[in-house]
């Protein structure tokens, strides 16, 4: 078979558009402004959730939970069993493109097409940026809100973070599925603001937790998770977290270094809740598994492909036989994700256990690599089994002396990560 050129390449993709490939598996919603459908996991679908999303502008994909994604071959290599070759029979039918003229006019055209794409999707990614950092600049101070309430009812002490602001009515907006519906306000109440900042620290994105009204009153159970119960039009439990604009590479920055001395460790985990558990309890000097005379900073990644950026390579069968398959932990160095401030001399990544073991561990193995050859040396800690660290100290009872400790019933995963005792 002739050797086909990008520009060939690129050509197959727009003529055999990914999502009509993806719908034979799974249903998709309609397309949002930036060209994103989404729908549920194909590996391990969960209910109310929407993790698969399909770039219909890119010709691109991805899973939140599954760690795996790729183009039109990667998917048709993967969930329907082709090779390459047979992916480029399917598409191509085995012609190619042997005229080198032709060829070169292709390849001008495709640069063309794709630096007008960039250009557009640079333009609509800084409007959406200023519309959300207006929003965040908008809303107000946290203290003596909902979001003191909130992190009480979850075991923590009130934070204080310059990230962090409170909406007191914010809509929650859905776009149906029926192409042209226009989209429905499903909630209106309070809400947490959090600003995800980039590795220059410019204002990237930001992150909604809706709140349950009941918090701070003698009507909301102890059990609840605190978030507002949300649910569309036909009973189908929502998500009561959104992000708004960019998050690649960025991080909410709960707290930064203080001022007083002591060895500079960075924590990073996924949620806000998870990061700011550990740390609390960390600055209270209750985990002997750190020591003392550290110096704490914080930050939450938002999610976990954040976190560890991708990874370099195929991805591999799941250990158990799931269609799930495990991300490569090679990390890939075009495409990094959150990264520890400059002044850090170790890291500590803090893992979930509430999602699959196998993916959440490959991330988190990607990430320890990719920050140990940046030069902090990096420890993972995972929470217990299908918890995560809030939820941890929230399944110990109140009269626990060290209820804020999460980290006694955490478990290192791998080597030591270098730091001194």
């Amino acid at each position: 078979m002739t050797r086909l050129s990008r520009c060939e390449l690129d050509r197959i993709k727009a003529e055999h558009p990914l999502d009509s490939f993806v719908e034979k598996h799974v249903r998709l919603g309609r397309a949002s402004a930036k060209g994103i459908r989404a729908g549920q996991c194909i590996c391990t679908p969960k209910k109310g959730r929407s993790p698969l999303w399909v770039n219909v502008t890119k010709g691109s994909w991805g899973c939140k939970y599954g760690g795996c994604g790729g183009d039109t071959f990667t998917f048709l290599e993967q969930f329907e069993g082709l090779d390459f070759a047979a992916v480029l029979a399917l598409l191509f039918g085995g012609e190619a493109v042997s005229d080198p003229a032709t060829a070169a006019r292709l390849e001008t055209e495709r640069a063309q097409r794709v630096a007008e794409r960039e250009a557009r999707a640079a333009a609509l990614a800084e409007e959406e940026r200023r519309k959300a950092y207006d929003m965040w600049r908008s809303a107000g101070p946290v203290d003596g809100t909902l979001v003191d309430a909130y992190f009480i009812h979850r075991g923590l002490a009130p934070v204080r973070s310059k990230a962090l602001r409170f909406a007191a009515d914010e809509p929650y907006w859905l776009a149906p599925d029926e192409e042209d519906a226009r989209p429905e306000i499903m909630h209106r109440g309070p809400c947490l603001y959090a600003a995800i900042q980039g590795p220059d620290s410019r204002f990237m994105g930001l992150h909604r937790t809706w709140l349950d009204p009941r918090l701070g009153t003698a009507d909301m159970p102890r059990e609840a998770s605190g978030k507002a119960q949300i649910a569309a039009p036909d009973g189908t439990p929502l998500v009561s977290k959104k992000m708004r604009a960019g998050k690649q590479g960025g991080a909410i920055r709960l707290h930064e270094f203080g001022p007083g001395p002591g060895e500079k460790i960075f924590l990073a985990g996924e949620g806000i809740e998870t990061v700011e558990t550990v740390f609390q309890s960390a600055s209270r000097d209750l985990l002997g598994a750190f020591g003392k005379n550290r110096n704490y900073c914080a930050w939450a990644a938002g999610d976990l492909g954040n976190l560890s950026g991708a990874g370099l390579g195929p991805s591999t069968p799941h250990p158990k036989g799931l269609r799930l398959r495990v991300p490569s932990d090679e990390p890939d160095p075009s495409a990094p994700g959150l990264m520890p401030p400059r002044e850090a001399e170790a890291a500590i990544l803090l893992g979930d256990s509430d999602s699959d073991p196998f993916v959440t561990r490959a991330r988190l193995a990607c990430a320890q690599k990719r920050w140990a050859r940046g030069g902090w040396p990096t420890g993972i800690f995972m929470a217990e089994a299908d918890m995560d660290f809030n939820d941890m100290i929230r399944a110990w009872s109140p009269e626990v002396e060290e209820r804020s400790d999460p980290l006694r019933g955490a478990k290192q995963v791998g080597e030591p990560w270098g730091l001194h005792s």
